[in-house]
């Protein structure tokens, strides 16, 4: 099992983040142009080097998000909009499988489910600060900086609908 820390509404006018181990350590940097004409960011690992791009989807039905390892395709990460059980997320990764994110998603208390597995979850109750949640992969299989950018992902969709406003200053000791 493997467990990454974030911190809530990661993403503003910000450009950069860093997602830490269990340890603490930094284990991958995260970069975003946001203001551009569509939302773009770059995963890195701790040396700096490029790892997965994110890019949104600029005309959709839905927010979508496509998510790139070394220029080729690796998921795209959609919201649905009409569900019956409440705001869902599709992970539909290359090769055809499928992940499906549900939960609570405002509240950070959201799993992943391959089927009707869990193979991984996010979660605040890990914490005790506020701004912060975690990440627990539990498939040893599963590629963990996918399913850390589809947490990124949700967390763009749903948290930041005021990344146009002035950015505030940031009292985090990350950078």
């Amino acid at each position: 099992m493997r467990r990454f820390r974030m911190r809530q509404r990661l993403l503003t006018l910000r450009d950069r983040f860093r997602i830490r181990d269990a340890d603490g350590e930094i284990a991958y940097a995260v970069r975003g142009r946001l203001i551009s004409l569509r939302d773009r960011l770059l995963f890195e690992d701790a040396d700096g080097r490029d790892l997965l791009e994110v890019r949104q989807r600029l005309v959709a039905w839905r927010p979508q998000y496509r998510i790139f390892r070394e220029g080729r395709l690796a998921a795209i990460v959609s919201k649905r909009l009409l569900s019956v059980l409440g705001s869902r997320f599709v992970i539909s990764l290359r090769g055809g499988g499928k992940l499906l994110a549900k939960g609570n998603f405002f509240d950070y208390e959201y799993r992943f489910l391959r089927g009707r597995d869990q193979v991984a979850q996010v979660s605040k109750r890990w914490f005790t600060l506020a701004d912060t949640y975690g990440v627990q992969i539990e498939d040893e299989e599963l590629d963990e900086l996918l399913v850390l950018a589809c947490a990124v992902v949700i967390d763009m969709i749903n948290h930041n609908p005021e990344r146009n406003e002035p950015e505030q200053p940031d009292q985090d000791d990350d950078d």
